[in-house]
């Protein structure tokens, strides 16, 4: 019997204490929607947040006055009980010291994003890995990927003794390499590169059958370093076998084609995450009296040599309807972006989030110290969600995914909320519990979000705020 009894104190006192917490977050969702909705205004409009609180108040005086008017016998006798209850409260000490942290549950308010604009400097635009396209009389080469390289190349039928002159400009981007290259006819993967760095060194390196059979040092002060503007030209003279290669009419080196060929295309190169503009390319005939002819002229203002455009957008960001989309476009893939938000104690971060359309993936919250050691609180589009760890892209740790949000069909929102306290962390999919345990010993120094795989997602309402 004294069991049974013991077994039903402890079912109340479960379901008392949960329905105060639910109480309470209710209240403090509340308070967080009115903030966020203020300073919406503030930012949307001239007004100050002082004009709109007193705007504020005048509303709520004047729904107050209707309400009495229509139910002032109702008011009049929840005033006396609260005048009541009062009297109560404050007549027992500790019952008084039980409310009075309820007025701090709330939190200070740190910071709020409406995304109704772009104050905070969130990254925007589109993200290539290759975009190359004629733009102005240039053949514009834009690539975005460190350590890969990628070129397009044309057929040319290449006399004995021959002239190339490929006149460029580095344009923006990382430091890499570029130039043009002399393509086996036979085998695609075999060819002579002769490049130049944006750093202004240079060299000619020669890979056969796709491994690199000699790559020489870089040469120094060659070509002018990349600014913007000022342009490099690069020239090749071929003689019966033997090359000679200039940077800006300076020898950089010498030697014989001998480790492939014959070559059967030219083709323009690019490395790494830069972009540069190909402005001229020109080849000439040189026969035994040094008489030239040209075979090709290309201006790239009417390009007809069978250049081959192409572009390969991995990434858009952009605002629209007062949110913030980010589009991912690389299977297997996983990208983030944040913004500046150092965190440290007790704080609790939200943010809503609409899948609208693509594959299934992942996406959410991201705190983080940098892009190679973060916190991802992700949702997966099936409406399950999950913890991860990452440390210089390596997993450290994973909760598994817990069924507790909504699948994504275009429109339903998701509400991700991750509360630290005295080095612990909870993370909540629409109030439900995902998983908690011990935040990792990294500096919390950004705050951003992540989307996986080949899919759209909108971002709204991310909020921080102080917690006791």
């Amino acid at each position: 019997m004294k069991k049974k009894i013991e077994e039903r104190i402890q079912e109340e006192i479960r379901k008392r204490v949960l329905t105060q917490d639910e109480t309470i977050r209710q209240r403090q969702e509340l308070e967080l929607d009115r903030e966020a909705n203020r300073e919406a205004l503030a930012e949307m409009t001239s007004l100050s947040r002082q004009n709109i609180d007193q705007i504020a108040k005048q509303v709520r005086d004047e729904f107050a006055k209707k309400r009495g008017r229509k139910k002032k016998f109702i008011i009049f006798g929840a005033i006396i009980l609260l005048i009541t209850i009062r009297n109560i409260i404050v007549s027992d000490p500790d019952d008084t010291r039980k409310h009075r942290p309820e007025s701090n549950q709330t939190g200070k308010i740190q910071f709020v994003e409406s995304f109704t604009n772009n104050k905070n400097n969130w990254p925007i635009g589109e993200n290539y890995e290759i975009k190359r396209d004629f733009q102005d009389g240039r053949y514009m080469y834009a690539n975005n990927n460190q350590g890969f390289c990628s070129w397009d190349q044309i057929p040319v039928k290449f006399p004995a003794n021959y002239e190339i002159e490929l006149t460029s400009v580095w344009l923006k981007g990382q430091y890499d390499e570029y130039g043009f290259m002399l393509v086996d006819a036979a085998q695609k993967t075999s060819f002579y590169s002769f490049q130049i760095n944006a750093d202004g060194s240079a060299r000619v390196g020669t890979m056969v059958n796709n491994e690199w059979a000699r790559a020489a040092n870089w040469t120094e002060d060659r070509a002018h370093q990349g600014d913007g503007k000022t342009a490099n030209t690069q020239r090749l003279k071929v003689k019966k076998g033997e090359y000679e290669y200039f940077v800006n009419d300076v020898s950089v080196a010498r030697g014989q084609l001998n480790k492939t060929g014959p070559f059967g295309s030219i083709a323009v190169r690019n490395c790494g995450d830069q972009t540069v503009a190909f402005d001229h390319l020109k080849i000439l005939s040189v026969d035994d009296t040094n008489r030239k002819k040209i075979i090709m002229d290309e201006s790239f203002d009417t390009p007809d040599a069978g250049w081959t455009p192409k572009s390969k957008l991995i990434s858009h960001r952009y605002f629209e309807n007062n949110m913030y989309y980010y589009r991912a476009n690389e299977k297997d893939t996983c990208f983030f972006t944040a913004i500046d938000m150092p965190l440290d104690g007790n704080f609790e971060v939200s943010l809503k989030s609409v899948w609208k359309n693509g594959e299934q993936g992942a996406y959410g919250l991201v705190l983080a110290q940098n892009f190679t050691n973060f916190l991802a609180f992700h949702l997966h589009s099936t409406g399950n969600a999950e913890y991860s760890w990452y440390a210089v892209d390596t997993y450290k740790k994973e909760s598994g995914y817990i069924k507790c949000g909504h699948p994504g069909d275009g429109e339903i929102a998701n509400v991700h909320r991750v509360r630290v306290k005295k080095g612990q962390f909870k993370y909540y999919m629409n109030n439900k519990l995902v998983t908690t345990g011990a935040m990792p010993d990294i500096d919390i120094k950004k705050i951003g979000v992540r989307v996986c795989g080949r899919q759209t997602v909108a971002f709204d309402n991310l909020k921080v705020k102080r917690i006791h």
